[in-house]
This record gives C-alpha cells, structure tokens and sequence, in this order.
C-alpha cells in the first residue's frame, strides 16, 4: 500500500520502479527464486502479488524458534541462497 503522506511525484516514481521490478520478477525461472505469477490492483493505493506457495516457515521464523542452525544446515541454507544469487547476477 502506498503512504498517503508521500507526494503525488514519489507515488509515480514508486509505482514505475515496482512495474518495472515486476516484470523483471516474471521472467526468471530458478528453483531458488520464488516465481511471481501476477500482480494486480486493489485500488489506486494499493496492490497485490500472487507468489509461488512456499510450503514450511521461513528462515527468519526458524531462527527465532530454534535461535541456531547446525553447521550442516546453514551451509545447506547459504548454497541455496548463493545459487539464487549467482542466477540472477547471471541474467543478462
């Protein structure tokens, strides 16, 4: 949702660089990168994404509940990460 206190001119440049997140979003295609299905409007200050469902918690929920990773899993978790990375940086 967009601040109602931002000006009209921040409101545009906000909405143009999220379009254009968006449809840069669309196009990628990698098991670490979380897909983008659409994006659509609720109302002039608002609008919605569907994601790929992702089934489990997230890390930062993890870590909250567990406080620690064991040097087996963090590895398992950067690689991830990493190779999300290394295909985006990749894109040309």
């Amino acid at each position: 949702q967009l601040n109602s206190a931002w000006s009209d001119e921040r409101k545009h440049s906000y909405i143009k660089h999220a379009r254009r997140e968006y449809e840069i979003h669309k196009t990628l295609n990698h098991p670490r990168v979380i897909q983008l299905y659409d994006v659509f409007d609720i109302d002039q200050h608002t609008f919605a994404t569907i994601l790929e469902y992702c089934d489990g918690i997230d890390l930062d929920i993890f870590l909250k509940k567990n406080k620690f990773m064991t040097e087996k899993d963090s590895k398992a978790m950067i690689y991830q990460v990493f190779c999300g990375l290394k295909y985006l940086n990749e894109r040309p």
